[in-house]
């Protein structure tokens, strides 16, 4: 992951996992998102505390980190 202007730029793996989430509520994917946000050297503990607490909740209707993410396509 690199930063430019300030915000993180994310690999499109992490995006394209973001947009799955997004498209079809899969919320379990959450882990999935945490894990790779992980890989490409996300150390935000609130991010991915969020997405390890919220996966499997399914009466969420939204995810913040999610919709992070996918505003800097």
């Amino acid at each position: 992951m690199q930063i430019v202007g300030g915000y993180p730029v994310y690999s499109e793996l992490v995006h394209n996992i973001a947009r799955r989430i997004r498209d079809t509520h899969d919320w379990d994917a959450l882990l999935v998102l945490a894990d790779a946000l992980e890989e490409d050297g996300c150390e935000n503990r609130v991010m991915l505390d969020h997405l390890r607490e919220y996966a499997h909740n399914d009466e969420s209707m939204y995810c913040w980190v999610v919709t992070q993410i996918l505003e800097r396509e």
